[in-house]
């Protein structure tokens, strides 16, 4: 965490459970009813994730207590490196035997029975014929049971993976993890997120959220000119005519 407001990408699921939990709080969805359409919850959802480093900044010193708590937990009482690759080396072996032993006894089945069949119809050694035969047939039920067993690995797998992944992103396993994440939740929601999102909606109905590109032009130096141009005399006035007979020049007199 280099600063106030950085939450770590394996807590910005949390952050955006929070978002959705304050979108549905009753005092927030109390103020986008009375904003008649000027703002609705998806806008208010794309500001808070824009926004998101001065929402989690609310909450800052849970945070950073969640995080000291969750790091002496993972080095004292979390699994070591060498352990977890270990055991996934382990998981990794059992899926090669689980796909490979099938194949390898159908294989081994196939030319059993191939030899034993061929040996039979040429008539020569039927004990031996009679013998790959049997191990023909015996393999090739070993290796539909092994097909068997493996699909139902395979999908206990995937099940336990997705169950994996899934508690990774959700949370800790140790309970005073546990306890920190909810309370920067909560510090989270009250302070910073409810507060945001209330904040939002007034900007909405006074018009201060509106950004630079809709406000109204004003008129420039040009636009005045023209329109003073355009607009007709007020007082009637209007200027002097010079055909006048009397007139004829600026340097004659009046009457001759």
């Amino acid at each position: 965490m280099n600063g106030p407001g950085q939450v770590q990408p394996r807590d910005r699921i949390h952050f955006e459970r929070v978002l959705d939990q304050a979108l549905n709080s009753p005092s927030v969805r109390e103020a986008l009813s009375r904003a008649d359409g000027a703002v609705n919850a998806e806008q208010l959802r794309t500001r808070a994730l824009a926004a998101s480093a001065g929402i989690a900044a609310a909450a800052d010193t849970e945070y950073r207590d969640l995080l000291r708590i969750r790091g002496r937990t993972d080095t004292s009482g979390g699994a070591s490196p060498s352990a977890g690759s270990s055991s996934g080396f382990r998981g990794g072996l059992m899926t090669a035997l689980v796909v490979l032993t099938p194949s390898v006894v159908a294989v081994a089945a196939a030319l059993f029975l191939l030899l034993g069949y061929g040996l039979r119809l040429s008539g020569a050694q039927p004990h031996l014929a009679d013998g790959l035969v049997t191990a023909g047939w015996t393999a090739a039920l070993v290796a539909a049971v092994a097909a068997l067993a493996g699909v139902i690995a395979m999908i206990v797998a995937a099940s336990r993976n997705r169950s994996t992944s899934y508690d990774a992103g959700s949370g800790d396993e140790r309970p005073e993890v546990e306890r920190e994440r909810e309370r920067w939740q909560r510090v989270l929601l009250e302070r910073g997120m409810v507060p945001f999102l209330h904040r939002g909606v007034r900007e909405s109905l006074t018009g201060e959220g509106v950004r630079p590109s809709e406000r109204p032009a004003l008129p420039g130096p040009a636009d005045s000119a023209r329109d003073r141009s355009a607009r007709p005399s007020d007082r009637g006035f209007t200027a002097p005519g010079y055909a006048s007979p009397d007139f004829a020049g600026p340097g004659s007199s009046g009457a001759e």
